[in-house]
């Protein structure tokens, strides 16, 4: 990851050689970190969580922490907010994507303990927001953070690429904001990707998380930015992020973003 890590500073674009007024909107009023007042709210929930020793014990479907797909995993409340919870940075990118954009149907691949869609949905309250969760029982735990902060997303569990296959009403539900941050693995981001980008709004939003975090992700990334319909895409190192905006030529932006 060092390797690729500097590699692609080799080829990141300074924002005076930028002649898209639409990437350059993006560099000026959505790259710029800030702070927002649901983030406040959102890191003293952290706070909690990082505090909470409660154990949780589920099957992790995807990647794992450790490549382990299948596997038993038991973590407690705090080690889980540690060890994979969206980090503010990253998370107030999100929420300033959400805000500036204002999609109207977020679908998200990934709950965990919530705080990535705490971060997005605060953005948008009034859109409506899936996000998919693998395991119950984080699922269930995330739903009382939700509570507790007043939004009200849907969570729909079970295994991603099953969801999808029952996840029959696109023709009510044409997301135009997703958000894929599960099941790491280049095979099952590709699936994701695919199946989603068709029934994906003109001017929709696709998110990738991590994409840099192995070989297979970074194949998947290279194959979904190829996607005809995707013509417009920004690579942040940790994220990677698609335009569906079918009448532009295709063009491609590596920007440094700090995610710590």
């Amino acid at each position: 990851m060092v390797k690729d890590y500097i590699l692609r500073l080799t080829k990141i674009t300074s924002i005076y050689r930028v002649h898209s007024p639409f990437v350059y909107d993006f560099c000026t009023k959505v790259l710029p970190f800030s702070r927002s007042e649901s983030g406040h709210k959102i890191e003293k929930y952290r706070a909690e969580l990082m505090q909470n020793e409660t154990p949780l014990t589920w099957t992790d479907l995807g990647a794992g922490f450790k490549n382990e797909g299948g596997k038993v995993q038991a973590k407690s409340v705090a080690t889980l907010a540690r060890s994979s919870a969206r980090r503010r940075r990253e998370g107030e990118l999100l929420h300033r994507i959400c805000r500036h954009y204002k999609p109207q149907r977020l679908l998200e691949f990934g709950t965990n303990l919530g705080i990535s869609a705490l971060y997005q949905y605060s953005a948008v309250p009034q859109s409506k927001m899936l996000t998919m969760e693998g395991a119950p029982e984080i699922a269930a735990f995330a739903a009382k953070g939700f509570d507790i902060l007043g939004l009200k997303p849907e969570i729909i569990t079970g295994e991603f690429g099953e969801t999808l296959r029952r996840f029959n009403n696109f023709a009510d539900f044409r997301p135009d904001y997703v958000f894929i941050d599960g099941n790491h693995q280049y095979e099952a981001t590709l699936n994701y990707a695919t199946a989603l980008i068709p029934n994906m709004e003109e001017g929709g939003i696709l998110i990738l998380d991590d994409i840099y975090w192995s070989q297979g992700m970074k194949k998947a990334w290279k194959e979904i930015k190829n996607h005809p319909d995707i013509t417009l895409t920004i690579d942040l190192y940790t994220f990677g992020i698609c335009f569906v905006r079918k009448k532009q030529a295709k063009s491609h932006f590596h920007f440094f973003f700090r995610n710590f």
